[in-house]
């Protein structure tokens, strides 16, 4: 209607961002986004040197690369297909446990120099999975409750999300150090960083 519609000019702009991050719920979604997005471009900055350099795949590593998108693909068509029957929230919080496990094991078995190529392949196809399951319902979680600034969130998650994930996976892709720890490294601390988040949202809905 247009009596809701909200006027232009820098004034609203600003007000616009107040509602966004003064709201608990969106900002926590934002800042978990953010940090599983950092998580993607950790792997975006450090997969060519880890399966060229560590696996010594050379000319094959665009398939592996694109086998990973097309896991991811499959991960966001499931996900169509079960939101609206079990809901974002059960859906999201899932996909970021498996995302953890993935990655735990990832950790574990290259910090006991047991990580093969065929092992890491399959667990990264499963973190890309579960992010396709988990990054775009955190956004649509993230956007939620502010439909009157609806397009203000999204600006406000979109550069959020670029700027805290690119210099985190940036800094990732800098730590290579000939193994894929520093990669599992980082995937796990920012999905457990992401966890506490999602779970300290909870808390605080439950407490009031």
């Amino acid at each position: 209607k247009p009596e809701h519609l909200r006027t232009e000019g820098f004034k609203s702009i600003i007000d616009g961002f107040g509602i966004v991050f003064s709201n608990h719920v969106a900002l926590t979604y934002i800042m978990a986004t953010a940090l599983l997005f950092g998580s993607l471009m950790g792997f975006l900055t450090s997969s060519q040197q880890i399966y060229t350099l560590t696996y010594g795949v050379g000319l094959w590593f665009p398939a592996f690369f694109a086998a990973g998108g097309a896991v991811a693909a499959i991960g966001g068509f499931i996900n169509s297909q079960l939101v609206t029957k079990y809901g974002m929230r059960r859906i999201s919080h899932l996909a970021l446990l498996g995302f953890i496990v993935a990655t735990g094991i990832m950790l574990v078995f290259g910090w006991l120099n047991l990580l093969p190529l065929e092992l890491f392949f399959a667990l990264s196809a499963v973190t890309f999975f579960t992010l396709s399951m988990c990054m775009p319902n955190f956004g649509a979680l993230a956007l939620e409750p502010l439909g009157e600034v609806a397009g203000t969130a999204a600006s406000a998650q979109g550069v959020l999300q670029m700027v805290i994930g690119a210099a985190i996976g940036g800094y990732i892709g800098q730590q290579f150090d000939g193994t894929a720890l520093p990669l599992a490294l980082g995937m796990v601390l920012l999905s457990l960083g992401a966890l506490v988040l999602v779970n300290l949202k909870r808390a605080r809905a439950i407490t009031v």
